[in-house]
């Protein structure tokens, strides 16, 4: 999995940076790597190598609020064989 430029400043322009009301920013980020195995008992190939282990998924998200803009975002990166890279959600709101 390689992570784009472009992906990362995509995720990244979503971190508010003006507003009137907090006066510190707060932010959290999170995220998952998520691996799968596989075995098919039908299959003979599988049967011989005892399964696949593979990747599956990588998440990255934000919640963030400063000032009365809040922020929350969540990327996942796909394999290529699944869609790639992708913004699951994301909102920007000024309270």
């Amino acid at each position: 999995m390689i992570i784009s430029l472009k992906q990362l400043l995509l995720f990244l322009c979503f971190i508010p940076v003006c507003g009137i009301s907090q006066d510190q920013p707060q932010v959290k980020f999170g995220g998952a790597l998520r691996f799968n195995y596989i075995y098919s008992s039908w299959k003979e190939a599988q049967k011989r190598q005892g399964g696949d282990f593979m990747y599956d998924m990588f998440r990255v998200n934000a919640e963030a609020s400063y000032k009365g803009i809040s922020l929350n975002a969540e990327y996942r990166f796909y394999s290529e064989a699944f869609g790639g890279g992708v913004l699951k959600q994301g909102w920007l709101a000024y309270d």
